[in-house]
């Protein structure tokens, strides 16, 4: 679990969601212990935690129908 990396956060959020993710836990002391928390157990957990996703995609030629 790479989730609270910098890195890692640099490539989900960008440059500007990195810069605004690092001042929110440099300012809020409560944002920054739940972080560390989190962090601690992705850590500790790491190798026994994974993530499974699901995308749906409608047919571009499928309308779109309101249900009554």
């Amino acid at each position: 679990m790479h989730l609270l990396r910098p890195w890692r956060v640099l490539q989900d959020e960008g440059v500007r969601g990195g810069l605004r993710f690092v001042f929110k836990i440099a300012t809020d002391q409560m944002i920054r212990r739940r972080v560390c928390a989190m962090r601690q157990l992705f850590d500790k957990y790491g190798e026994h935690l994974g993530a499974i996703s699901l995308v749906g995609r409608r047919e571009p030629d499928m309308p779109i129908t309101a249900h009554e």
